[in-house]
Order: structure tokens, then sequence, then C-alpha cells
């Protein structure tokens, strides 16, 4: 609780020292599909959003909240998550994050480092993350990268591994093509697999997902993507 604390500290010493020069830099809403092609009741519809406050031109504060519905279980699960930010210039960006997850009224804390960059038509991101719960650790690193192309078209990937306490070893493995319909509206598809790993055994299972975001201010919204364990598993 120590990283929410400094960062709420943050946050009040930015609003009573630069209260005239707050203003809303940039966000987006989303929505998203995704299932496992061999088990389409696997399958999780995803509203979510963020927004991002800026108070000076290197000080930033984005707050992101989503909600999942997970069809195999009947159950929704939230997601509320805040960032700390430093725009060390207009191409590379560090931040510090706590977040945290709900499903059956339990709550799964979690925090992590962040940097990213943009620069022309490439950006990426990279984060690591430590998420706690009675009994079990989870270490997370997360690696992003997309590049856009001509007539509105962007490729891109992703890889997320996580360990739970040593005894689970989760990788997913994505690739993402997006096309802008407008300056503040784009459609995606991905395909990928996820490879669960314990006590000598493993088994992957490809995923794909649809989705449509809109975004507001900086030309990719918010400066971070979404954090949290239901961020790294498709359909469940």
């Amino acid at each position: 609780m120590k990283f929410l604390a400094t960062l709420a500290a943050i946050a009040s010493a930015l609003a009573f020292s630069s209260a005239q020069a707050v203003e809303v830099t940039g966000g987006d809403v989303a929505f998203g599909y995704s299932t496992y092609t061999d088990d389409t009741d696997v399958s999780k519809f995803a509203v979510t959003g963020a927004v991002e406050i800026g108070f000076t031109p290197n000080l930033a504060l984005q707050f992101d909240a989503g909600a999942h519905a997970f069809n195999l279980i009947d159950e929704t699960g939230t997601n509320l998550t805040l960032h700390g930010i430093y725009h060390a210039n207009e191409q590379v960006s560090f931040g510090g994050f706590y977040g945290n997850d709900r499903l059956f009224g339990d709550n799964q804390d979690f925090y992590g480092l962040e940097t990213g960059f943009e620069a022309g038509a490439a950006n990426g991101e990279l984060y690591i993350a430590h998420a706690e719960d009675s009994g079990f650790d989870v270490n997370i690193t997360g690696l992003s990268g997309s590049y856009g192309f001509d007539h509105g078209f962007t490729l891109g990937g992703s890889l997320q591994y996580a360990d739970f306490d040593g005894g689970l070893d989760v990788t997913r493995l994505g690739a993402t093509g997006t096309y802008t319909v407008n300056p503040a509206f784009d459609v995606y598809a991905e395909l990928g697999t996820v490879k669960a790993s314990a006590f000598g055994f493993s088994n992957s299972e490809p995923y794909f997902g649809i989705g449509a975001a809109m975004t507001f201010g900086a030309d990719r919204g918010a400066t971070f993507g979404r954090r949290g364990l239901f961020e790294l598993l498709p359909g469940l």
C-alpha cells in the first residue's frame, strides 16, 4: 500500500501546485471480445476506458477502469488502475502503477513499473508487475509494440509472461492488426496462443479477439495500456 500512498501524495502535490495547468491530455473507450478457438464457450467481453490528466508537460496521472464479462463462469470482473507518469520527452515516458482486480467478491492488488516510447510510426511498451493474494504471489512481465503503415493499417505484437509462485507459468503471445477508420476510431483483430505449464506438464491453446476503440486527445489516447491479471488471459 505504500506504493499507492506515494502515488496519491504525488497527485495531491501536483493538484495544489499546478491547479491552473491541469488538463485532460488523452484517453480512450474500448470494446473487445475474445475466445479460444477450440472452445468458444470460454469467452470474454470487455468494456474498458482510460483518461490521462496532465499537470505539467512532464507529469501526468492516468486512470483506467474496466469490466470483463466471463461467459464460462457467468461472472463479471472489474479492474481499476492508477498510473503515475513522467514524460522524459515527446518520445519516451516512464511510469509506476497500482491497481485492483475484483472477481467473486475477492480483491487482487497489483503494482509495477512501466516504460514506453513513440517514434514516428513505431511505438512500444515494457512493464513488470507483482500481484499478491492470500497464499500466492504472481510476477508478470509484458512487452508490446506496433508499427503503422500507409492507409490506416497497423501491425503489432505482444508477449506476456506470468509466474504464479513458481508452480504455474502462463505465456500469452499475440499478433494484432488494426485499421484506423478515422483519427478517433480504430477496429482491430488479434490472433495468438496461450501456454500454461505446471509440474512438468504444459498445454497451448490458440485464441482470437476482435474489438474497437474510440480515442481522444493525443494520437494514441492515454500513454500506457491496461494492466492486471484480467489482461493476461483471453476468454477467461
